[in-house]
């Protein structure tokens, strides 16, 4: 009974949690992130190990089944049975891994709404560079914006955009099937120059990094793990 539970419990530890690992790993990856590259080093090293040894177990499973005998490191050793058999569902359910896991597949929904809610701000930033150019000020309060109401996508998590002091813009989210992105927000701080608004800067707010455009990443995605990459700015 020892025997089996513990099988059992190898087999469960190598099938699934490593199929929970990559999919944690597949989340974490941000395009364009400086440490897209350690993140995907990491999930494609974990699967390449896996499918190899699921190859190196199939093989030695179809010879021990034509000769009728396992080979003799294999029954000393049974709890390699779990391993590779673990390994072997792996290495099925891989592609479910990458299309459909629960951390993946959240990840990259609020990627979805939070590229949505910046465009949705367009206008309003347009707005705000209009009325400078007019006025040589930033605007004190919405209505003073001639910009109309639209309405939002059914899957958009933008809640509320407001004008802070200094013309920024607060783009508030709110969704129950987001949680990392529920109760969140982007700062959208004008850069002027001179008399020019040359633009914004989208990296304020307590968004987190991976869930952001590139260009709105104060930090790397593996900073909040205390690794630190070099980026260039």
């Amino acid at each position: 009974m020892t025997h089996w539970l513990s099988s059992y419990v190898i087999f469960v530890v190598v099938a699934f949690g490593s199929a929970w690992l990559a999919d944690q790993l597949v989340g974490l990856t941000a395009p364009g992130d400086t440490c897209e590259g350690l993140l995907l080093t990491l999930t494609v090293g974990l699967m390449g190990l896996l499918f190899l040894l699921a190859i190196v177990y199939l093989r030695i499973a179809m010879a021990a089944i034509l000769r009728e005998r396992w080979p003799d490191f294999l029954r000393r050793r049974p709890w390699l049975h779990p391993v590779g058999v673990g390994c072997l569902v792996f290495s099925i359910s891989t592609p479910f891994v990458f299309l459909a896991g629960p951390q993946s597949a959240l990840a990259y929904g609020e990627r979805v709404v939070v590229t949505e809610a910046l465009s949705r701000s367009v206008p309003l930033q347009r707005a705000v560079e209009d009325y400078f150019a007019r006025t040589g000020q930033l605007p004190q309060s919405l209505a003073e914006l001639a910009v109309g109401s639209e309405t939002a996508p059914a899957f958009s998590a933008l809640r509320a955009v407001s004008l802070m002091p200094g013309g920024a813009l607060r783009l508030a989210f709110g969704s129950a099937r987001y949680p990392d992105v529920n109760a969140r927000h982007i700062l959208l701080v004008p850069q002027i120059e001179g008399s020019v608004l040359s633009g914004w800067d989208c990296r304020g707010g307590d968004l987190p990094a991976g869930l952001r455009p590139l260009a709105c990443r104060a930090s790397s995605v593996c900073e909040a793990f205390g690794y630190q990459v070099a980026a260039d700015r």
